[in-house]
């Protein structure tokens, strides 16, 4: 439970000025025996915000046990550009979705449960501020229970029928089996299908070989680890084509899903200014670059395409012809640190 304490000074006369106030957040019962349990591998979310680059002013938030005063900073101190990182740390990529949907937290906030939030809607982490007490509570919660997500997920070898991928392993002794997700697809995907998927394999052991698909054919992978308490989120997706002769004997490694909901946020004749929602799967240590794709509709060639890069969910595009249609696409990077 969160309390907020301060102390008020009472005499004959009447009450006086509060004190400053001092907010804090006692451990939930079923926190402190999953943390009985699991206590050796405590995860560590502030070493995560490191590793995907929160910036050190803001590191302050990355703890469960941030104040109300310090979440506030998200949406008027300065750290709005780090919200995605220190969601997706929040959550140690697990799902914590039931736990949310069990604590009454609002559908229209429910996506954060699972490390994804619509920063380009503008007022989403504002709506969403009254509900993160009860978010937050769930991502301690079920990083102490939940298994971790997997890495490096990657397809070893490619043939007219079959696939075989392998990935490793986060904790072992938290994951009771890995289950493979997998389906056809198309470039005509929603954003909201990136977790859509109509067939499953399990395994054990973290690798798995799925025969029986269609030569030719465009195919889509994740996985996920589970145990009694729940799932991971996937942390990459693998897309290939199913056909020994599209594959050229390297691993196809896994990526991120796309960056979606890109939007027009502002204009001149001369710059375009887009803003973006980062993808709904990564792993919470991905370090992201963005790479914005523009190119003059009536353009000659492919050749013409210009390609810029930014850190950020945000990117003013410049030098552009005055009267000229543009299109625009964004990818992701993960930026891999040796």
């Amino acid at each position: 439970s969160t309390y907020e304490v301060f102390i008020e000074p009472v005499n004959e006369h009447g009450i006086g000025q509060p004190s400053s106030r001092q907010v804090f957040r006692t451990t939930s019962k079923s926190l402190e025996a999953a943390l009985d349990q699991v206590s050796e591998h405590h995860y560590d979310q502030t070493q995560c915000c490191e590793k995907s680059g929160v910036r050190p002013q803001c590191l302050s938030l990355c703890s469960y046990n941030a104040s109300s005063f310090q979440i506030d900073r998200l949406v008027d101190g300065g750290c709005q550009d780090d919200f995605s990182k220190i969601v997706r740390c929040a959550t140690g990529g697990r799902d914590h979705l039931p736990c949310c949907a069990k604590r009454g937290v609002n559908k229209a906030c429910q996506p954060l449960c699972q490390a994804v939030h619509q920063q380009s809607s503008g007022a989403e982490l504002a709506a969403c501020l009254p509900a993160l007490g009860q978010i937050f509570q769930c991502y301690e919660e079920g990083t102490a229970s939940l298994p971790p997500p997997v890495r490096d997920l990657k397809a070893i070898s490619v043939s007219d029928d079959k696939v075989f991928l392998a990935w490793k392993a986060g904790d072992v002794g938290k994951t009771a089996h890995y289950e493979v997700f997998y389906r056809q697809t198309t470039n005509l995907e929603e954003d909201d299908e990136v977790f859509n998927s109509d067939k499953q394999v399990n395994s054990k052991m973290p690798f798995v070989k799925i025969a029986g698909l269609e030569t030719g054919k465009m195919y889509r992978f994740f996985v996920v680890a589970r145990n009694d308490k729940g799932t991971s989120l996937p942390s990459s997706i693998v897309t290939l084509n199913v056909s020994s002769a599209a594959y050229n004997t390297n691993q196809k490694n896994g990526a991120t899903s796309p960056p979606h909901q890109l939007e027009l946020d502002s204009r001149s004749s001369t710059w375009l200014e887009f803003t973006w929602n980062p993808p709904a799967i990564s792993h919470p240590e991905d370090v992201l670059l963005y790479r914005i794709h523009f190119v003059a509709v009536n353009a000659s060639s492919a050749s013409d395409m210009i390609t810029a890069e930014s850190e950020l969910t945000t990117a003013r595009i410049l030098n552009l012809k005055p009267a000229t249609q543009y299109a625009v696409y964004v990818t992701s990077v993960i930026v891999r640190n040796e």
